[in-house]
């Protein structure tokens, strides 16, 4: 098939405008069109969420973690443990108001004795272990005055005796 030269020319311009709209930033996107940098970082800020998104984060690889041992997948629960640290530290970085508790009830102490225990391959100590981190949450809850939180399936029924 032969293309008129007219064809071609129209085709090419029309890639041509394509390629240069896709140069300059899209639309009147959310980041993109602020008008400034401290706006950018304010809709930053905003989208990276407080303390609320670190814990739900933290909450799923908690009961995952819990699943994991019940599996008997130790390496899995470790991983998933390690993750948490991750959120939890993230959300001191979002709400450093946040961080005595969370230093004092978890991290200085808990978490590396929880790791421990997962580490160890022992079923028994991973499950105690897992009650020492769930005791560690709760605690720190209460001192936060958001105790509300331990009334929830996470920490009444995932438990082990």
């Amino acid at each position: 098939m032969k293309l008129p030269v007219k064809g071609v020319i129209v085709g090419v311009a029309a890639v041509g405008i394509a390629a240069a709209a896709f140069a300059q930033p899209l639309g009147n996107g959310w980041l993109l069109g602020a008008p400034d940098d401290a706006t950018r970082f304010e809709l930053i800020q905003d989208d990276a969420g407080g303390f609320g998104r670190a814990m739900f984060e933290a909450s799923i690889r908690y009961e995952r973690m819990y699943e994991a041992i019940v599996d008997g997948n130790l390496e899995l629960a470790a991983h998933h443990w390690d993750t948490i640290e991750g959120s939890v530290s993230a959300g001191i970085v979002r709400r450093p108001g946040r961080a005595a508790n969370v230093n004092a009830f978890l991290l200085d102490d808990v978490w590396d004795q929880v790791m421990a225990e997962l580490e160890s391959g022992d079923q028994a100590r991973a499950e105690a272990a897992f009650m020492v981190a769930r005791v560690s949450c709760m605690g720190c809850h209460q001192a936060e005055d958001v105790a509300y939180l331990n009334d929830q399936r996470m920490f009444t029924d995932l438990v082990f005796e």
